[in-house]
């Protein structure tokens, strides 16, 4: 990484693209394939760390790999890539960052760049700061739109890295170039927040999904889940009130703050399933004291009927 960048401009502890790609590159041409990237940490320390399953008879070529790192905590905003196919990838996610989400990128390199090969510059990937302690909360439509261009460029997810340190959260993303026809969808876990809320998109009006989940989460929360949007989830397919997916902020009490509840984390990924997507992926959005878990999901099924909410405020917008 960046290291603690003291004394520089530049942000503490961002991913070194090129190193990071060196080092996964050097791992699948030995027979060994990504399969999650846990994090470790806590007290604005962060270890991200990498699984590895070997295969037991591996081709002669491994699969091409991409990096994409989101660097919202930064002006401007931008969305890092490394690898050798970078240069048509960043192009293609500046075209349709622009197109769907109304966005004015462009691709484009500066002197901290140097570690990366093609960059999109002035992307807005989160709800940025000063937004009522929703710091650095993701976007959906933005962040749906660069993993459903992925997978239309043929590249599935393989894991989601998380970096960061000194306040400093920066989710990234590992792709290999499988060529199969899948899209993506996307949840942010808002549990930091009062209420609680999951929020969901990429997968339409799917009235199956949204009424499985709202059985389920209610089933193992105290309060009554209920779908409610407010200013910064709107462009999110369903979003979840009053959800209790950790163990909270706990003052006063010897339990541990925001453990993660395990039954309301199946109930979401075991209904995705059941509609056909699987989890690929956890990166982590946040700033300082504020942690914002999310999934990424992909499916080899059709694309939903209806047009997302996000998708339809954009157009709305034009």
């Amino acid at each position: 990484t960046s290291g603690a960048a003291a004394f520089s401009f530049a942000k503490p502890y961002f991913p070194k693209g090129n190193v990071v790609m060196g080092f996964l590159e050097e791992t699948y041409r030995l027979g060994w394939r990504l399969v999650a990237a846990p994090n470790f940490g806590g007290n604005d320390v962060d270890w991200p760390c990498f699984i590895f399953r070997q295969l037991a008879s591996p081709p002669s070529s491994p699969p091409q790999l991409l990096m994409g790192a989101i660097k919202d905590q930064n002006i401007p905003g931008k969305v890092c890539f490394a690898g050798a196919e970078a240069k048509e990838v960043a192009q293609a996610i500046s075209k349709a960052l622009n197109e769907k989400t109304k966005q004015a990128t462009n691709v484009e390199k500066d002197e901290y760049d140097n570690d990366y090969d093609e960059v999109v510059r002035n992307t807005v990937m989160t709800n940025g700061s000063f937004t009522f302690g929703l710091d650095y909360f993701p976007k959906c439509l933005p962040m749906v739109t660069m993993l459903n261009t992925m997978n239309e460029l043929g590249w599935s997810l393989a894991a989601a890295p998380n970096f960061g340190g000194m306040g400093a959260t920066w989710p990234s993303f590992i792709w290999e170039k499988r060529d199969e026809a899948v899209r993506s969808a996307f949840v942010a876990i808002k549990d930091q927040n009062i209420p609680g809320k999951v929020c969901i998109g990429g997968v339409g009006q799917n009235e199956a999904l949204r009424g499985a989940l709202l059985k389920g989460l209610g089933a193992v929360t105290v309060n009554a889940v209920h779908e409610q949007k407010d200013s910064w989830d709107t462009d999110f397919d369903m979003s979840f009130k009053n959800t209790a997916m950790t163990t909270g902020s706990q003052p006063f009490s010897f339990q541990n703050a925001w453990f993660p509840y395990g039954f309301p984390l199946e109930i979401v990924v075991s209904e995705m399933a059941q509609q056909g997507f699987k989890a690929v992926g956890g990166p982590n959005f946040g700033a300082g004291k504020l942690s914002w878990s999310a999934l990424v999901f992909e499916t080899s099924g059709e694309a939903p009927a209806q047009a997302s909410m996000g998708e339809a405020a954009a157009a709305n917008s034009m």
